[in-house]
């Protein structure tokens, strides 16, 4: 009979703990590139569509908040 452990590794010592948060920080730091070349295509993009002074403040205030909730997590 095959257990559910042997698809999922269960962390039981700290290395297995530490190698899970270094993962997890690794995925961070690969999204933040992606959300900030998707604020800056937002940014140029209601720039070219509206004269985007409205859309281009949402999409700057968004990614000062995104910025400060990384800062944030990362500290703690």
């Amino acid at each position: 009979m095959v257990k559910r452990s042997d698809f999922y590794p269960v962390a039981t010592t700290g290395e297995d703990k530490g190698q899970q948060i270094g993962r997890k920080a690794f995925q961070r730091e690969q999204l933040v590139p992606i959300v900030a070349l998707l604020g800056i295509g937002l940014w140029v993009g209601g720039s070219l569509m509206y004269g985007g002074i409205f859309l281009r403040e949402i999409t700057v205030c968004s990614l000062l908040i995104l910025g400060v909730l990384v800062m944030r997590s990362e500290s703690q």
